[in-house]
């Protein structure tokens, strides 16, 4: 996929598990993204573990190109 934008249920685990199963599928130089960034950590913390950088965009959002 191109583009993944993460906007469901707001649990650390459930954003964890979609933005894995979304990053296994994302071709390179595509955009993993999510709202509601002030829930918990899990964006960064994922944006981390592939050493990217969560950059910030609009309110409480962010993204990472892959």
């Amino acid at each position: 996929i191109d583009f993944f934008m993460h906007d469901s249920e707001h649990s650390y685990d459930c954003m964890w598990f979609e933005f894995k199963e979304a990053f296994n599928v994302l071709r390179n130089g595509g955009i993993l993204a999510s709202d509601d960034m002030e829930m918990n950590s899990s964006f960064p913390d994922f944006a981390k573990k592939h050493n990217k950088n969560a950059i910030p965009f609009g309110t409480s959002k962010a993204f990472f190109v892959k």
